[in-house]
């Protein structure tokens, strides 16, 4: 469940009682989750702006974390070598899916090898364990051909991945915005 959607605790618990786990993208957020009762385990940290000391508490708690540019994979490294922990990440990744303007504010990019770059500086260290792959591709979606495109290039990473380090991504995470009856494209 994505507290950025709603955040209240009586919708938050509804989709936790039937088995969502948390997705979050703030600190605050975060606490509000594990208040919530959420194990740190059934947590994923995304958003861009991650603080040190919120990397060190999911770290702690064995979140998934959402890497979203080089100096947050460098700073959650060094906390991974402070801790004697491996912390569990995956990276988000931006990508041309034919809509344009591109959504291209955070990750790392798939067309110019960023992407590719990151997932080699995560699994020739070992001190992360590689276990997803993330990409948001917008809001206010209007064609679903665009998640195909999105699907086939997640997709030819993860075997990539399979064919180069032998290891397997747990998922693939697919974000963005399906058009609705919202005021959002006014806006």
């Amino acid at each position: 469940w994505s507290y950025k959607t709603n955040y209240m605790n009586a919708v938050c618990n509804s989709f936790h009682q039937e088995g969502s786990w948390a997705e979050v993208v703030s600190g605050f957020e975060y606490q509000k989750a594990l208040n919530n009762g959420v194990p740190g385990n059934k947590i994923i940290f995304n958003g861009p702006d991650k603080t040190e000391a919120e990397l060190k508490v999911a770290i702690a708690n064995n979140s998934m974390i959402h890497i979203d540019h080089l100096d947050e994979l460098y700073l959650i490294k060094e906390i991974a070598v402070e801790s004697n922990k491996k912390p569990r990440v995956a990276i988000r990744v931006n990508m041309d899916t034919g809509v344009y303007p591109m959504w291209d504010r955070f990750g790392f990019y798939y067309e110019n090898g960023q992407a590719w770059d990151a997932i080699n500086k995560i699994l020739l260290n070992d001190k992360m364990e590689l276990v997803g792959l993330h990409a948001h591709i917008g809001t206010f979606m209007l064609t679903p051909s665009a998640y195909g495109m999105a699907a086939s290039k997640l997709s030819h990473l993860a075997l990539e991945i399979k064919k180069k380090y032998k290891k397997s991504v747990q998922y693939i995470d697919m974000g963005g915005g399906f058009a609705s009856k919202n005021t959002l494209k006014g806006s």
